[in-house]
């Protein structure tokens, strides 16, 4: 009985410590610098880092789903994603117009 109970309590632990690691999105944002058909790349502080979306991929812009084609250069962009095979994969974007320069009006 205790092992029974000692292995159900390893199984839980493992089984939560896996569904937290699987959540765990990490986010990105700045201005667009080029997009693609599947990604998106931002300015970052090392250089531009590009993001790839796939069919689980949800965009948004002003509360719409948009596609990678909406989105443009200068665009702001808030990203939430996840590392796969060495890329980052977009889980979900927002995309906002690139901010109004100030001294135009």
């Amino acid at each position: 009985m205790r092992k029974t109970a000692i292995s159900a309590l390893v199984l839980c632990l493992m089984l939560g410590l896996s569904v937290v690691a699987m959540a765990k999105d990490m986010t990105a944002k700045g201005a667009v610098t080029a997009t693609t058909d599947n990604s998106i790349t931002l300015k970052g502080k090392n250089g531009d880092e590009s993001y790839w979306t796939n069919a689980d991929s949800k965009i948004t812009k002003n509360h719409h789903k948009v596609m990678v084609s909406d989105v443009k250069v200068g665009d702001w962009v808030e990203i939430w994603y996840v590392t796969k095979e060495g890329k980052s994969w977009i889980t979900k974007a927002t995309v906002k117009d690139a901010p109004k320069d100030k001294s135009q009006g």
